[in-house]
């Protein structure tokens, strides 16, 4: 435990070092600044999509930056040649980018709501979702060598987890999106901002866990065999 809170000081400290801690701080500025400015735009529907599409999926997106930066100063490669193994190097980068996700999250969420927000399954499901975004990214970052490939993989991951939101929007009816991992994110969402119809579930909260599970693995799969094969 000692070790892996060691290594998630570090990724921090690397975020820092990226800048990549400083623009999800602009970023939750810039979106609080809006919101503050234009009340008409505080509505909860509105504040769900930005937390949903913004510093939910900033994981995926900065996880892929990362990786690039540390290939790039040959510190990626370097991770098989120390004690630490692959799932703590990946636990770690998990939960040091749910910290971005959090500042930008909270914000829009007091923001739009106040403290009266249900914090459980607010924080659950951004946290959650941060997670999975993440390791999913580092699933689909390790093999990649510039941007432009990573900006090639983004669509290919993040389009078919933006699917349950036609839902929630009542475009559609479509039950079958319910096994979506996101699906589970947009009920606690909801349900933190009382909107009608949605109720804090455990089972949303279990099941997105789950698929957190099952996201890391993959990202220690793909990592394993990238750079030990």
């Amino acid at each position: 435990m000692t070790k892996l809170l060691r290594l998630i000081g570090w990724q921090i400290r690397l975020l820092a070092r990226y800048q990549i801690l400083s623009v999800a701080l602009v970023i939750a500025v810039a979106y609080a600044a809006v919101l503050y400015g234009f009340p008409s735009f505080q509505n909860h529907y509105v504040a769900i999509t930005i937390i949903f599409t913004d510093p939910v999926a900033i994981g995926f997106i900065f996880v892929g930056a990362m990786l690039l930066f540390e290939r790039g100063d040959n510190t990626l490669e370097a991770q098989v040649m120390t004690p630490m193994s692959s799932w703590q190097y990946i636990f770690a980068k998990v939960l040091a980018l749910t910290l971005p996700a959090l500042m930008g999250g909270i914000a829009v969420g007091l923001i739009s709501y106040g403290w009266q927000i249900k914090w459980f399954p607010f924080l659950a499901g951004l946290i959650l979702s941060s997670m999975l975004f993440t390791a999913l990214g580092i699933a689909g970052a390790i093999r990649v060598k510039t941007l432009n490939q990573y900006f090639m993989v983004i669509p290919a991951f993040l389009a078919p987890s933006f699917l349950p939101c036609l839902n929630f929007f009542g475009l559609t009816r479509w039950n079958f999106l319910a096994v979506l991992p996101t699906q589970a994110t947009l009920n606690l969402f909801g349900s933190a901002f009382a909107l009608e119809g949605y109720n804090t579930r455990g089972g949303d909260v279990f099941y997105l866990a789950g698929w957190v599970v099952l996201s890391v693995y993959l990202a220690k799969v793909f990592f394993e065999k990238e750079l030990y094969q």
